[in-house]
């Protein structure tokens, strides 16, 4: 009995499971046939999937499913051939016959098959590009732009659209062949027009049935554009509409900062939302005060967005994270947030899992958020160049754990590096699931776990 490695890493590409959206027999099946641990750089998916479900051996036993689905990744031992004996001969001129036969029928269905047009798969794009200041040359800005030439790409009609205090941003439509030309290395080539561009956003997008199609069996650029969709319209197609926080056994207080003293009440607007979520999907997260969590969320180009939840014993919660902001010298900064109690209405994209931070030992507030503006105190004047310098959202949370295990405040004898490889392997599982859950619309549900 042999194993098809490969055909396991291209099942598992766009998929969590063997069978279905929980472990079964079939993963058990499988998990057995195998003759060890997959290797990580050869068989990134296979490998994810070994490690997840061998968490489940206790369970193997009381798994649903059959193991049929399984078998299919198993192939049996050719059988020892046997000596045939010709009794009654071989007409060689029918064999021959045939074979001519066969080889015309094949010739005829390959010329058939070269002559039918092929499917060009094309998306229509709406790019944002954001200047630096009121000052910034737009004409100059759209030329640059429209100076990048490539097969595959056509520049559409351009507008400039308001943001404020004077300054406008560049809207232009382009249509791609998204076999010819990647939309990351586009924006990376608009992005070393420092004197001009500060950023580039894709604010639309649209693609030919064929995405859509392709979407259906997994194919690779079907289930990337399928991503893309769910990133981009997240709460218009199966996201739960609101959320309710929760420390322990009691509902996260209201609005609370100890810069600002006292407690804001529920006001009416959140009530009203409150009541109306009794009939829409709705979520209800728990978190365990003095309790330090990372979070995921998904974003367009494929990566997530890294951030901090802390929590007291006051059920008060607080997200802090590295992120770009509007003003200011710097492209991206050390933000942090106070996170509203009650129901909350969810309009960007959801989380993807809380990840509690096993050996956090809970400090004040004050203290928390010093040591975090202290991490990549300055950064640079674009994303482009922080990320050249290693500087990103991942990158930040990863250092501030290693400050908090340098000062006594993270006792675990693994590193935070480590920390960092865990939750970025869980969130891309967790992606695929959400991903799935969106084609199909269905609510994905926020993954509560510890690391």
């Amino acid at each position: 009995m042999s194993f098809d490695l490969a055909k396991l890493e291209a099942h598992l590409t766009s998929r969590s499971y063997i069978e279905g959206y929980t472990p079964s027999q079939a993963d058990v099946h499988v998990f057995k046939a195998l003759s060890g641990v997959p290797d990580a750089a050869k068989s990134p998916h296979a490998f994810r999937w070994y490690n997840h479900i061998k968490s489940y051996s206790s369970e193997f036993d009381s798994l649903a499913g059959s193991s049929n689905a399984g078998e299919a990744f198993t192939v049996a031992a050719a059988p020892a051939e046997e000596e045939e004996v010709d009794l009654f001969g071989s007409d060689e001129e029918d064999d021959a016959e045939a074979e001519r036969v066969k080889a015309q029928r094949v010739a005829a269905y390959n010329a058939k098959k070269a002559n039918k047009p092929k499917t060009i798969a094309k998306s229509v794009v709406t790019l944002e590009v954001k200047p630096w200041d009121d000052e910034t040359d737009m004409k100059a800005l759209e030329e640059s732009v429209r100076s990048i030439k490539q097969e595959g790409l056509v520049w559409g009609a351009s507008k400039l659209v308001a943001i404020g205090y004077g300054i406008k941003k560049l809207q232009i439509t382009l249509v791609v062949e998204d076999e010819l030309v990647s939309l990351d290395e586009l924006q990376e080539k608009i992005a070393e027009f420092e004197d001009y561009v500060q950023s580039s956003d894709i604010a639309a997008m649209q693609s030919t049935p064929y995405h859509v199609r392709a979407a259906k069996y997994a194919l690779p650029c079907g289930f990337d554009r399928l991503r893309w969709a769910a990133r981009r319209y997240p709460i218009a197609r199966s996201a739960y509409n609101y959320e309710t926080l929760h420390i322990g056994n009691t509902m996260l207080n209201p609005v609370h900062s100890p810069y600002e003293g006292g407690v804001q009440t529920l006001s009416r607007d959140q009530c009203r939302r409150a009541k109306s979520a009794l009939t829409k999907n709705h979520q209800h997260v728990t978190l365990e005060p003095n309790s330090l969590y990372i979070l995921t969320q998904p974003l367009l180009n494929g990566a997530f967005h890294w951030a901090f939840m802390l929590t007291d014993a006051q059920n008060v919660a607080t997200m802090h994270h590295w992120m770009e902001q509007e003003r200011g010298p710097h492209a991206e900064a050390y933000h942090m947030h106070n996170i509203a109690g009650g129901v909350n209405k969810l309009r960007n994209a959801p989380v993807l899992g809380y990840f509690k931070i096993d050996g956090y030992v809970p400090i004040d507030l004050p203290l928390f958020t010093r040591l975090c503006q202290n991490t990549f105190p300055s950064g640079y004047t674009t994303v482009s160049q922080n990320r050249a310098h290693s500087l990103s959202c991942r990158t930040w949370i990863t250092a501030v754990l290693t400050t908090l295990k340098k000062q006594g405040y993270l006792n675990r004898e693994d590193m935070p590096e480590e920390v960092e490889r865990l939750v970025k392997a869980r969130s891309a599982e967790f992606d695929v699931t959400y991903t799935n859950d969106f084609f199909w619309q269905r609510p994905y549900w926020t993954v509560v776990t510890s690391v």
